[in-house]
């Protein structure tokens, strides 16, 4: 190798580093409490991942326009987490299970590049998934907060399952989740912070996005998780409490 291509290289790695350190930052500086689980950080993402249910409970990423507009198309490289070494997961865990393996982190947040996108194709990224829901009403949540972030907004986004007292698991392995939230912050302009949640029953449904919108407090009471305590306690209260649908839509 030419000492001119090594340069490029070397320059090239040293962006995706800086690049993964910018988003990380951003990210763990938002990042719920995770005393269930343990934390997991790559590179584009953040989980909080819960070895006796074999899922993780929350997904936490920042979401940029670049992102969104990327070319990496989906590299469907399902594979055991390496991060992981306690998990029995791997991507024949859901087989003949009736159930999709469904992201917290969508794949199609994570079009930027392959290391973005394969990234995204962990197993510990995934959770049991009606096929009607992961491909309907979640689906169009996902499409919804991409649209709003190529309004031009970065969101801080956190994703998560919530599981009953005593869940189901498939295969004897993988407990299933009784509904999934979503949490969307949008943080990058001080004076007009705002936030919304969505709290979805795992099943299928023709609602409209907006009736399952609720307050970042009622997944807080539903988790016993503690979301955004790096923010005043004054702008916890105001934001927390919120169920503005119309700043929204």
């Amino acid at each position: 190798m030419s000492a001119n291509k090594l340069k490029e290289k070397l320059l090239v790695i040293g962006l995706f580093n800086l690049l993964s350190m910018q988003l990380y930052s951003a990210n763990i500086k938002y990042e719920p409490s995770c005393h269930q689980g343990i934390i997991i950080q790559h590179n584009y993402y953040n989980l909080c991942y819960s070895i006796s249910n074999e899922i993780s409970l929350w997904g936490s990423h920042l979401l940029r326009k670049s992102f969104v507009k990327g070319e990496e198309g989906r590299t469907e490289d399902f594979r055991k987490d390496e991060k992981i070494e306690e998990s029995n997961v791997d991507e024949d865990s859901y087989k003949r299970s009736g159930f999709d393996r469904g992201h917290l982190v969508p794949a199609a947040d994570m079009a930027k590049n392959f290391h973005s996108m394969s990234e995204s194709f962990y197993m510990s990224n995934m959770t049991p998934q009606l096929p009607s829901f992961n491909r309907g009403i979640w689906k169009k949540l996902e499409n919804q907060v991409r649209n709003w972030v190529l309004e031009g907004r970065d969101m801080i986004v956190i994703t998560g399952a919530i599981l009953p007292k005593e869940p189901e698991k498939v295969n004897d392995l993988i407990s299933i989740p009784k509904f999934f939230y979503k949490i969307v912050f949008d943080f990058k302009n001080k004076n007009e912070m705002k936030m919304i949640a969505f709290l979805l029953p795992h099943e299928k449904s023709n609602k409209d996005l907006a009736e399952f919108a609720v307050s970042v407090d009622r997944i807080e009471d539903m988790t016993d998780l503690n979301f955004f305590n790096n923010l005043s306690i004054e702008e916890q209260v105001k934001l927390e409490s919120q169920v503005e649908v119309k700043d929204w839509w």
